[in-house]
């Protein structure tokens, strides 16, 4: 953080002196992308958080479910998570735990009348790219936790690919109200002229 610091400083990049420089937590930062993205994408999640639900509702429904597992030969090693909504790393873990038993799920709902949740096809392709979505965050939130806050600033590049050449055009980024989430249009439109 030192040397970024006086590397902005020796470009004269930081006003006051740098003293409001201040750099969000990496995890912070990760966290604030995935919640922009699950507004976007939170009707993917419905149907199968509501069938894992279903199934952990009672104890005959998870016997059902159990029992159709170890008739289609699916361990029962890993069963679906319920996720906690508030946490967005649940959320991941609960789509690719419940992936793993998506031909349970569509048995299920061909057995179980009352099973009304049974995730569509499409919704299960979708799940699959929400998933490959949140693995990227996942796996970098784990990393930054795991080797310490300097990894962000030596490599987070390598783990969401950013593309340099959204920038360069227009010389030294402003970044002031520019959200994670921001589209390549609102930073033309934002960029001074």
């Amino acid at each position: 953080m030192d040397l970024l610091r006086a590397n902005l400083l020796l470009k004269k990049m930081l006003p006051c002196d740098g003293n409001l420089f201040h750099v969000r937590c990496g995890a912070h930062v990760i966290n604030l992308v995935v919640q922009y993205r699950l507004r976007k994408i939170s009707g993917i999640m419905s149907n199968i958080r509501e069938s894992v639900k279903y199934i952990k509702s009672s104890q005959a429904r998870r016997e059902n479910f159990e029992e159709l597992a170890v008739q289609m030969g699916i361990s029962l090693e890993k069963q679906p998570t319920l996720d906690i909504y508030i946490r967005w790393n649940s959320i991941y873990l609960m789509l690719q735990s419940a992936y793993q038993f998506k031909t349970v799920f569509d048995e299920l709902g061909k057995q179980d009348k009352s099973f009304i949740t049974a995730p569509t096809l499409a919704e299960w392709i979708r799940s699959k790219a929400a998933r490959e979505f949140l693995k990227t965050f996942y796996d970098a939130t784990n990393q930054l936790f795991h080797r310490g806050h300097g990894w962000l600033e030596r490599g987070v590049k390598r783990e969401i690919d950013i593309r340099e050449d959204h920038i360069k055009p227009y010389g030294q980024p402003q970044w002031r109200g520019v959200h994670a989430g921001a589209t390549r249009e609102s930073l033309l439109q934002s960029r001074p002229h």
